[in-house]
């Protein structure tokens, strides 16, 4: 680019770009390369008449926004699997952990993730769903992509709806 007589510039290109095309993909990529995306996975059988369920949790005083990206749940179940999705803004009782960052080597979340073995659902339901189960690997969800918004003291529980199953979670988080 020219910009005077015998003065030139080079213009950097950078995934700012991601923005102006709404690219998701893009920009999931960038905030990962900012060390800003984290995945968490548990496992867990409900105990007798209850379901187990997985929860991110934005601690209080954390100074952070959570945005849930993706949440799956799966069991080993040779029906339909049925989920719930609900918020929940008290800490289920076991801490798995942080979130762990993508970004191979940068520090984990703030955002904590937990499970629970529970009579019902936790909290405010927001959504179910179901999805045909296989009787060699078990029901599972379909990655789904939700954008729930966490600020601190805040929480995003997922469980199958079926009690006393074996049951995994899976989330990927934005943190900010």
């Amino acid at each position: 680019m020219r910009i005077a007589s015998g003065v030139s510039a080079v213009v950097e290109l950078t995934n700012n770009y991601a923005r102006q095309l709404g690219s998701f993909q893009e920009l999931a990529l960038e905030r990962a390369r900012a060390s800003q995306v984290f995945e968490q996975t548990g496992t867990g059988t409900g105990a007798a008449g209850q379901s187990f369920f997985f929860q991110a949790f934005n601690p209080v005083g954390s100074g952070k926004t959570v945005v849930v990206l993706v949440y799956e749940v799966s069991a080993n179940l040779a029906v339909n699997l049925a989920y719930t999705v609900s918020l929940h803004n008290v800490a289920l009782t076991t801490l798995v952990g942080a979130f762990i960052n993508v970004n191979s080597g940068a520090a984990a979340a703030s955002c904590e993730f937990r499970t629970q073995s529970i009579a019902g659902f936790p909290g405010t339901l927001v959504r179910t769903g179901a999805r045909g189960g296989d009787p060699n690997a078990g029901g599972t969800s379909p990655e789904k992509t939700g954008y729930y918004v966490l600020s601190a003291g805040k929480g995003l529980v997922v469980g199958p709806s079926e009690l006393g199953s074996f049951a995994r979670g899976f989330m990927r988080i934005w943190e900010f």
